[in-house]
């Protein structure tokens, strides 16, 4: 089985976190910075989910997954949704991917000052939206703990290998 060198899979993390950090620097292509966020979460949940009993596990699953381990604040401001995985994987993932907008009025906001909830219902006119001033870290923060997990345990490694060289 082909294997990723630890040169490649660092390269591959540093650049997520240099996309993910410029634009939002600027704060001036909110959209496209949260189209990547939410594909960067579908890949890395594929190296969680990954078996050869499931090659290819779903869209939502694999968002859902690493935001549920790595992303726990976001995952719980949800709260508990029976549509969660819906929202996540659906509306935010595949509105942005395919779309290049949310799905179903989803919506997302700014708000430095941390006034608002990480996740609003309601929220002008939308039935829900994120706060991608609350979006941006924590995703930063669970790509770090993700990349340290791979370096700490060979089984996790060997899954993520398997996920990212599939065919």
């Amino acid at each position: 089985m082909p294997s990723l060198s630890e040169p490649n899979i660092e390269q591959g993390f540093r650049w997520m976190r240099e996309t993910i950090s410029l634009i939002y620097a600027h704060h001036q292509h909110p959209l496209p910075m949260t189209a990547l966020i939410f594909m960067y979460c579908e890949t890395l949940g594929k190296g969680l989910l990954y078996s050869d009993a499931n090659p290819t596990p779903k869209t939502i699953d694999k968002v859902s997954e690493f935001i549920s381990r790595y992303m726990p604040k976001l995952w719980n401001a949800i709260g508990d949704r029976t549509d969660r995985k819906e929202i996540l994987g659906n509306h935010y993932r595949n509105g942005l991917a395919h779309q290049l907008f949310m799905k179903n009025g989803a919506g997302i906001h700014e708000d430095k000052s941390g006034d608002t909830n990480y996740f609003v219902p309601e929220l002008g006119g939308t039935p829900y939206s994120i706060n991608i001033d609350r979006l941006v870290p924590e995703f930063l923060d669970g790509i770090a703990s993700y990349q340290s997990d791979l370096n700490l345990n060979q089984n996790f490694r060997n899954k993520f290998d398997g996920a990212m060289t599939a065919k």
